[in-house]
C-alpha cells in the first residue's frame, strides 16, 4: 500500500522522501510503500502516546500544535524519542524503544512480539 497517515506516527524510512521536498508537504509519495516495519513505528508511537500521554518527540514543555511538519520530521529522523517514564515495567519500556528503532531493519518484527515471554503468555490464557 502506499503510504500515509498522520505525519506523527510515520516511520523515518517513509519520511526521507518528505523531507527532501522544498515545501516539506506530507502528501504521500506513490513510490514510497509501507512495510510492516512503518507499521510496528506507527504501533510503538501510539502505544507511547497511550502510556506517556504525549508524543515521543515532543517534550513536556512543547505544545503539540507549535510543532510544524519541517520540525517533527528533523526530530523523527534525527532524535532519539523519549524514554517511556521509569513507572512502567522495564519490558515495557525496553519493547517500545525497539519498536522505535530508527533502522527498519533493526526494528523488533510482529513475530518477535508475539514470542516475548509476558506476550505469549497473556495470549496463551485467551
Amino acid at each position: 500500500t502506499a503510504s500515509g497517515g498522520t505525519l506523527h506516527f510515520i516511520a523515518p524510512e517513509l519520511l526521507i522522501p518528505l523531507a527532501s521536498r522544498p515545501d516539506f508537504s506530507n502528501d504521500p509519495n506513490p513510490k514510497t510503500r509501507q512495510t510492516k516495519a512503518a507499521d510496528i513505528w506507527a504501533l510503538g508511537i501510539l502505544f507511547f502516546k497511550f502510556l506517556a500521554l504525549k508524543h515521543p518527540f515532543i517534550s513536556d514543555q512543547e505544545q503539540p500544535k507549535n510543532i510544524t511538519d519541517k520540525m517533527m520530521i528533523h526530530r523523527i529522523l534525527n532524535d532519539e524519542p523519549s524514554d517511556l517514564p521509569a513507572r512502567f515495567p522495564e519490558s515495557m519500556r525496553n519493547l517500545i524503544k525497539r519498536m522505535l528503532l530508527k533502522d527498519p531493519t533493526q526494528r523488533i518484527t510482529a513475530q518477535q512480539i508475539l514470542n516475548i515471554p509476558e506476550v505469549a503468555a497473556r495470549l496463551k490464557k485467551k
